[in-house]
């Protein structure tokens, strides 16, 4: 990559491998003075990872795209859609969210338009289930009598 301090360097391998082990930017930086006599810093070293290491290693390991091989095109969308709403939309901030409508695997709330946790929603059904019960049972059927009887 153009301007990037670990591309261009001859120990690029050594960079990667160690980063891919979990070992931390500042130890890589260090090892490289010490052993190498390369100063290249931690904060290059993250960058590196960050901007081509991480997304190559995204790219081999994502999952949305073994749905494609499976054949499972639908559930790749409505789960693409289900990001980009968590993504790009709040979480609700409704203190009690009555309404809500479901897009993809994600609720969205009607009032605030945020996303809603599956389990809350859950929750929310089940409230507003028993609320429904109750007022079912507290309604008391009063029969008239016919006064002309």
């Amino acid at each position: 990559m153009a301007g990037c301090k670990c591309c261009l360097s001859p120990h690029l391998e050594l960079i990667d491998t160690l980063l891919l082990k979990g070992m931390k930017t500042r130890d890589i930086s260090k090892e490289l003075i010490e052993e190498y006599d390369v100063s290249i810093s931690h904060t290059s070293i993250w960058r590196h990872w960050k901007n081509h290491l991480l997304p190559s290693f995204q790219r081999v390991n994502d999952p949305l795209s073994e749905l494609d091989k499976l054949g499972q095109s639908r559930l790749k969308r409505a789960i693409q859609r289900s990001l980009k709403i968590v993504r790009t939309h709040p979480r609700c901030s409704c203190a009690n969210p009555t309404s809500f409508r479901r897009k993809g695997i994600v609720y969205v709330c009607n009032e605030c338009s945020g996303w809603i946790p599956v389990g809350v929603v859950r929750a929310i059904k089940k409230r507003l289930r028993k609320e429904r019960q109750s007022e079912r049972l507290s309604k008391v059927v009063h029969i008239r009598r016919n006064p002309l009887l």
